[in-house]
């Protein structure tokens, strides 16, 4: 499978990047220390920064949302951007047209935007682990240590672990590639059907 996340992140490389970006700039607005700054690498850290844990669950959540939120709404620009000619003069009035092209350079980024909108698996299980989990794990990458005081005050309220979870299971499908044949699969048949 990771065959298939390599060959994802080819695909879909401006939105690695852009990932990695944005990652970085949380990291530099939450403090939090970066270790290995390459955004485009080989492996499971493609379009990912290596960076210090968050260390608490607020910063956690940031620096989980943030990418996440900057990545979906530049996809919505992109893709809004490409959707309204095509919605207004239809797929054969935008062939005609000179900007054919700058639209389809759009729908290109803003699908590869979305093709990289979750975090990688660790930080989606380091976040998962704070909101979510009895808190008994004492490595860092799993959640805090629990005692008394923090087992109930932990685990956040029904929206946030929600989130937590939807970010994980997103993160857990982009590690396999799947939100690149989903979404350039979506865009293909609507392309073509229309």
């Amino acid at each position: 499978m990771k065959i298939l996340y390599l060959v994802s992140k080819i695909l879909s490389y401006p939105g690695a990047f852009l990932k990695g970006f944005w990652e970085h700039l949380s990291c530099q607005l939450l403090k939090i220390r970066v270790l290995r700054p390459g955004y485009l690498r080989g492996g499971e850290y493609c379009g990912h920064v290596e960076h210090e844990a968050a260390g608490s669950a607020k910063r956690a959540f940031l620096l989980a949302w943030l990418p996440h939120m900057a990545q979906w709404l530049l996809a919505a620009v992109f893709l809004l951007a490409s959707a309204v000619p095509l919605l207004l003069f239809g797929l054969r009035g935008v062939r005609e047209t000179r900007f054919f092209w700058l639209e389809m350079l759009f729908l290109y980024l803003g699908l590869s935007c979305l093709c990289n909108a979750f975090p990688t698996y660790s930080e989606a299980q380091h976040l998962y682990a704070f909101f979510c989990k009895d808190n008994e794990n004492t490595d860092l990458a799993s959640g805090p240590k629990a005692s008394k005081e923090s087992t109930d005050s932990a685990n956040g309220p029904k929206a946030l672990k929600l989130f937590a979870w939807a970010l994980r299971s997103g993160a857990w499908l982009e590690r396999y590639g799947i939100p690149v044949f989903f979404w350039y699969g979506l865009a293909a048949i609507l392309f073509f059907v229309r």
